[in-house]
């Protein structure tokens, strides 16, 4: 499936309306994902690790408490703002300042603590949701993560008493983590974007095949308007004469002469009708794919159906 043209890095379409369609529906697919993360990362971020942070520091906890709490009082007020219908449009800043925020308050959790024990390990746990969870776009989170990272690694080595090997491989891990959760954001994203363009093939081929079926039922219906009509002005005229025919019976060498001539021009009634039947169907056929034609079924006889069928070819059969 071959894409439309798009930014290598950060995925965007370069044609401006379809990207603006994908930001709609990638809104419209992310609405719930986002709500349900919102409230688990609120439950996370605040409570579970405030038990943590009362366990392993008592006497920095009320300070990391705060830190918290503002951060997940922004959690909520994006959870609140969600609802808006504005929130389509500022989603994405709204998800990346909100996770900034979290990245950047675990920052300094590590920069206060005056263990310097605790928090090494906390900006990773933010730097994969970014990526993974919150439906974040690539290039959104790519900037949030590299942000943590850089002040992670900046508190590390000025703020914290470790030895400068330590400073690198603790650099080195954060940014390993954020490089794959770069990866798995950029793939997720652009498996996001080619299931976004075939949707829209498939509409597409739905659509002409909409037109088709419209034009197709539109034809046969011309059709059989332009046929019913000639057909109606052969049939009137032969009614005329057979039923002229029926009055010359009481003539006697009259009625031989009419009833030779009345049998050939019966079959060509009953073919015209039997034509006219078929006309019929094909309005019906309009009626069929519109859903306004319903199956009838009705009891027939088969004997007289036959018999009309041979009747039809029996000259025919006769000549050959």
């Amino acid at each position: 499936m071959q894409l439309p043209a798009r930014d290598p890095f950060t995925l965007r379409f370069r044609s401006g309306d379809l990207e603006e369609a994908f930001r709609v529906e990638y809104v419209r697919r992310s609405m719930r994902l986002v709500r349900y993360a919102l409230v688990l990362g609120v439950l996370i971020y605040g409570p579970l690790f405030g038990v943590v942070d009362y366990v392993n520091a008592p006497s920095f906890a009320p300070t990391a408490w705060t830190i918290r709490g503002v951060v997940c009082a922004g959690a909520l007020g994006v959870y609140t703002f969600s609802f808006a219908p504005a929130f389509a449009r500022w989603m994405q800043p709204a998800l990346a300042s909100l996770l900034l925020a979290a990245g950047l308050g675990l920052v300094l959790m590590l920069a206060l603590d005056p263990t310097g024990e605790n928090y090494f390990e906390g900006p990773v746990l933010i730097i994969l949701p970014t990526y993974v969870v919150v439906r974040l776009r690539f290039a959104w989170a790519s900037a949030v993560g590299w942000l943590v990272v850089a002040a992670y690694v900046a508190v590390v080595a000025l703020f914290k008493d470790v030895a400068a090997g330590e400073v690198v491989s603790g650099a080195i891990f954060i940014g390993a983590a954020n490089v794959i959760g770069m990866f798995a954001g950029y793939m997720l994203e652009d498996y996001a974007r080619r299931q976004f363009w075939q949707a829209r093939l498939i509409d597409q081929k739905r659509a002409e095949n909409a037109e088709l079926l419209e034009a197709r039922s539109r034809f046969f219906a011309n059709v059989s308007h332009e046929l019913r009509t000639p057909l109606t002005l052969i049939l009137g005229p032969l009614d005329d004469v057979l039923g002229a025919l029926e009055d010359r019976r009481d003539d006697g060498g009259a009625q031989r002469e009419a009833s030779a001539l009345a049998a050939p021009l019966r079959r060509v009634r009953r073919n015209a009708r039997r034509l006219q039947r078929l006309i019929d169907q094909l309005l019906d056929l309009a009626k069929l794919e519109a859903g306004h034609l319903h199956l009838q079924p009705r009891r027939g006889r088969l004997a007289p159906f036959v018999r009309g069928v041979t009747e039809s070819f029996a000259e025919h059969a006769e000549r050959e």
